[in-house]
């Protein structure tokens, strides 16, 4: 099972200043591992900041069932290993790969929305990947990185309001042409 579920974790949040560990309230949360049944471990570091971030359960589990495409699609790849190793080039074959997945009825497996929602979440992913491993040039806006997505700014407003909130949006040039 790629992603299943951990029963009432609990996990230390400090040291006191008695020498007494302080824990969090234990809660279920998403567990990532490899097809082989291996943990993955940035997949998991990530849903970690998740939760310390204060995501409710079902919003981590649905991005944790959205970066797993992408560690599978790391872990069959041949001419790659690591997370890092991704390119736009690779990372583009990774979305059309999605994008090209049917059933035995020739029916999409996933529709355009899903992997828009699921490119857009890896690219998140990537972006932790970069900030844990202390990669330079890895993913960004500028062209020298192995990953260059786009970032857009917007502004929504909210109802019943005259204020505006701006956005920044993430993307790839490969997700902005999905339909």
């Amino acid at each position: 099972m790629p992603v299943t579920k951990l029963k009432d974790f609990s996990r230390w949040s400090h040291l006191g200043f008695d020498g007494k560990l302080t824990f969090y309230k234990p809660r279920d949360i998403p567990f990532v591992t490899y097809k082989n049944g291996m943990p993955c471990h940035e997949a998991n570091m990530y849903i970690h900041k998740l939760l310390e971030d204060g995501l409710k359960y079902q919003t981590i589990l649905t991005y944790a069932n959205c970066i797993v495409a992408l560690v599978y699609h790391v872990e069959s790849a041949t001419h790659f290993n690591r997370f890092s190793d991704l390119t736009d080039a690779t990372f583009r074959l990774f979305i059309q790969g999605m994008q090209s997945e049917k059933h035995p009825n020739c029916e999409k497996v996933k529709s355009n929305n899903r992997v828009l929602e699921v490119g857009i979440r890896c690219l998140k992913f990537l972006e932790f990947v970069q900030e844990c491993h202390g990669l330079k040039l890895f993913i960004g806006t500028d062209k020298a990185n192995a990953i260059t997505v786009v970032e857009t700014t917007h502004k929504i407003s909210f109802e019943g309001s005259r204020h505006k909130k701006e956005v920044t949006s993430t993307s790839h040039l490969c997700l902005q042409n999905i339909n």
